[in-house]
């Protein structure tokens, strides 16, 4: 059976390509984005670009649908290697259920919903330049001001691609992780960090506890969720396979307690 001194976190810990490569991909929209903004100069053009951010979004949707899908299967790949050595660690055959299990609902929601964020970048822009016309009507902004929120609007989208990027791989992962867990009966998992200066306090009194799947926990900042599926978490959850290894954690929990 596996021992949980043998659960390193980077069994299921995040693949960095996956997310960088993602990044990439998201940030050729925002660039995009960026050339439809900068050619608005007053309130008459920023509606004008408004209008062509709407346009856009929607001639995104069959590349953001085939970038989304294959993200998400990539992940599910790598995702089912490292099941695959928790099969070989443990004295029950998983592989059948790890790898065959129906997992098509979970995979179309993930799918589904990466391509939505993709195409909210271009969404989001045309709501902030509507805001920024608004804003130049009521306020008397001049051509100069005008200019600099563009600007900080396009610095804006570059970070909300890569936030989403971050994001939705991660997530895509922990996801995976939890719909394979319970097609096999798994109730809990060790909640587990990356255990570096970016973990953010919550997650970090977090770490090591051990959690459900039927009521994911509800940390100190009052987010309720499982981790990785929470905007920019890195952290992950690690499996417990059997009622023995979640006995094991629950006493190691209590001493530390």
């Amino acid at each position: 059976m596996l021992k949980l001194k043998d659960a390193s976190r980077n069994d299921f810990h995040l693949w960095k390509s996956f997310e960088l490569d993602y990044e990439q991909k998201l940030l050729k929209v925002s660039r995009e984005i960026n050339k439809i903004l900068v050619s608005a100069k007053n309130e008459q053009t920023l509606m004008a670009a408004h209008r062509r951010l709407k346009e856009y979004a929607e001639l995104l949707k069959p590349w953001a649908d085939i970038q989304a899908a294959n993200m998400v299967q990539r992940i599910y790949e790598a995702n089912e290697r490292i099941w695959g050595m928790y099969a070989k660690r443990v004295k029950i055959n998983l592989s059948y259920y790890v790898t065959q299990g129906d997992l098509a609902p979970v995979l179309e929601k993930m799918k589904y919903e990466a391509s939505g964020y993709i195409q909210s970048l271009s969404n989001k822009a045309a709501e902030d330049a509507v805001n920024i016309a608004q804003d130049a009507m009521m306020n008397g902004l001049r051509p100069a001001q005008i200019e600099d929120e563009i600007y900080k609007l396009g610095d804006i989208t570059k970070n909300r691609a890569r936030l989403i990027a971050r994001t939705e791989v991660a997530r895509s992962n922990s996801m995976l992780i939890q719909a394979r867990a319970e097609s096999i009966g798994c109730q809990a998992y060790i909640w587990q960090t990356a255990e570096d200066a970016r973990v953010r306090e919550s997650h970090l009194e977090m770490n090591g506890k051990v959690c459900y799947w039927n009521d994911p926990p509800t940390l100190s900042d009052d987010t309720t969720t499982h981790p990785g599926q929470i905007y920019n978490c890195r952290c992950v959850p690690l499996p417990l396979l059997s009622e023995g290894e979640l006995n094991e954690a629950l006493e190691a929990q209590d001493k530390v307690a």
